[in-house]
């Protein structure tokens, strides 16, 4: 049986690594991961002055441009539906806790970076415990980030417009089996946002 999921925003403190499970570092170093986590909150504050996806597609492009390259490049890989994403997923087991089951070592770049929260893909059993969770977050992020105060409703938006059947199942309460894990269409073109003249 596949469990619900949703998009939202987690204070990073509630993200458990389970060592045993963490792999290698791959072809990153510590250092990139932290410069990356550490866009995080910038890329909260842009989608709130209203930068939009294209706008970040455009940016992940921008080779004149270190700092915007790697702000797109974070935003295609935490926040974009790109077929190349590589997005934080974690899943909520009452024994343990929130476990993250992809991105450990990014988490712990961004906890050495000092970045407070980041954009997951959560699961759990029911869509009560995802509810619950997301307004318990949602409690401590008014606290946690109070120079972003829209932040909550940046991320939900963003969850709607990307994942909009999820959006459309847990408002009408139809979470039964075969429907629980919609993903969204792939976003093909990213890469190649269109040029416009």
């Amino acid at each position: 049986m596949t469990w619900p999921r949703i998009f939202m925003v987690v204070p990073t403190a509630h993200l458990r690594v389970d060592p045993a499970t963490a792999g290698n570092l791959g072809k990153y170093t510590p250092e990139q991961m932290r410069t990356w986590m550490s866009c995080v909150p910038q890329i909260y504050a842009m989608r709130t002055a209203g930068v939009s996806d294209r706008q970040f597609q455009r940016m992940a492009q921008d080779l004149s441009d270190e700092r915007n390259r790697v702000l797109g490049e974070t935003y295609r890989h935490l926040f974009s539906t790109s077929p190349s994403a590589q997005p934080l997923r974690a899943s909520f087991h009452e024994a343990h806790g929130l476990m993250i089951d992809a991105g450990q070592h990014r988490v712990q770049a961004a906890r050495d970076a000092g970045v407070t929260f980041l954009p997951v893909h959560v699961s759990a059993a029911t869509a009560g415990q995802l509810m619950r969770l997301r307004d318990a977050f949602e409690r401590d992020l008014r606290v946690l980030a109070p120079d972003l105060p829209d932040l909550v409703e940046v991320q939900r938006a963003h969850d709607a417009q990307h994942y909009p059947e999820r959006s459309a199942i847990r408002l009408h309460g139809d979470m039964h089996q075969g429907r629980e894990r919609l993903e969204p269409e792939r976003e093909t073109g990213w890469r190649f946002p269109e040029r416009e003249g």
